[in-house]
């Protein structure tokens, strides 16, 4: 009775990895299928010149609840904005350049006294 119960175990244990066995090659035919239509859209949008967004769930041009889904850019509504340098873009950090900018304007307007010696006299003498 022994022997029975092991083998019963050994076919339980087969089919548990069949079965683990056909989920991996199940899941590798969606996840190669999935990267297969990421590419083919990526490579459309490449030769009409636009760009791809990915979409989370929905096939794109899909209608949902009668509306079209708006692009990040609409979302963002930003308009046209001149290119700029890095620094500049962080209000924050252009504010600080701007303050060290006139800092440095007033320490030129006013004289450096730490080079005036009080020992040298070049004055001259008034007659009476």
């Amino acid at each position: 009775m022994e022997d029975d119960g092991d083998e019963e175990e050994e076919e339980e244990e087969d089919d548990e990895k069949k079965m683990a066995k056909e989920f991996y090659e199940e899941e590798m035919r969606r996840v190669e299928a999935e990267k297969k239509r990421k590419k083919k859209a990526l490579n459309a949008a490449r030769q009409h010149g636009g760009k791809y967004e990915e979409t989370f769930g929905e096939r794109e041009g899909e209608v949902v609840d009668g509306h079209r889904k708006i692009s990040s850019e609409i979302t963002r509504n930003k308009g046209l904005v001149p290119a700029r340098p890095k620094k500049f873009k962080n209000p924050r950090v252009r504010s600080k350049i701007r303050a060290t900018k006139l800092k440095n304007k007033v320490k030129a307007m006013v004289p450096n006294k730490s080079h005036l010696r009080t020992d040298i006299v070049r004055s001259i003498p008034m007659k009476n």
